[in-house]
């Protein structure tokens, strides 16, 4: 095929993949660029690259689209970068805005507010910049790295991975490689492979591609202990279970 075109998330937890695509030798004649998760999801349905690491939630959206690796961002635990972060408490919580940038994460919210908080509060999607400014009363989905920048403006936080693990006793996947068309084997083994050897460097990873200290957070340690990147079976049976509620 033509040079191989792929997109990857531009946040901390997805920098072993992007160090494995580009430091590991494995993978030849390849175009890569980094975006928020939506973005992702957008240039593999248009067909802007042809393998992208997308919000799961997007999955059944892509033509023809196939998982392609046995790895992920996901969490057995507590995940750290995606929450939902209030003032309040669950039930006095009125509204909940979403992050625009991962379409996973915000049904995640709403599948645990209908079927485990048994909460109905206002949703209102927007592009969020400011938390400081949201009311008392008022919550916030954010993803990613903005989390750690946020997190001790709010009185409560709730991991959404954890909630999703007290619900269902299962861990979570957020996000998977996914191709939109017949990628030739012997590129996608190549393509395996350069994962495979970023996931067994991510402390090299950080090391070389972390752009910036982030306050609040050991980034290795955060990699290490809070993402779960091995897309083993009881990972597929969340995410099984997941895009079941979707279709629901």
């Amino acid at each position: 095929m033509k040079q191989l075109r792929i997109s990857a998330v531009s946040y901390i937890n997805s920098l072993p993949f992007v160090y494995g695509i580009r430091e590991s030798g494995l993978l030849k004649n390849y175009e890569l660029s980094l975006d928020v998760p939506s973005i992702c999801a957008e240039k593999l349905r248009n067909n802007e690259v042809d393998i992208g690491l997308i919000p799961v939630a997007m999955i059944p959206e892509i033509p023809d689209g196939k998982i392609l690796t046995d790895y992920c961002i996901g969490a057995s635990g507590p995940v750290r970068s995606v929450v939902l972060a209030s003032n309040k408490p669950l039930d006095q919580i009125k509204k909940i805005y979403l992050d625009t940038e991962s379409r996973s994460s915000v049904r995640l919210a709403r599948i645990l507010a209908d079927n485990f908080w048994n909460i109905s509060p206002e949703w209102e999607t927007i592009d969020i910049n400011n938390v400081e400014k949201f009311n008392e009363e008022d919550a916030a989905v954010l993803i990613g790295d903005k989390v750690f920048k946020y997190e001790m403006s709010f009185n409560h936080i709730y991991d959404l991975a954890s909630e999703w693990q007290k619900f269902t006793s299962l861990p979570f996947v957020f996000a998977c490689w996914v191709s939109n068309k017949e990628i030739p084997s012997n590129i996608i083994q190549q393509f395996n492979r350069a994962v495979a050897y970023g996931v067994d460097h991510k402390i090299q990873a950080i090391e070389q591609l972390a752009e910036k200290k982030i306050n609040n957070i050991d980034m290795v340690e955060y990699i290490q202990n809070n993402i779960n990147y091995d897309l083993n079976e009881r990972m597929y049976d969340g995410l099984k279970l997941f895009l079941d509620y979707l279709r629901r």
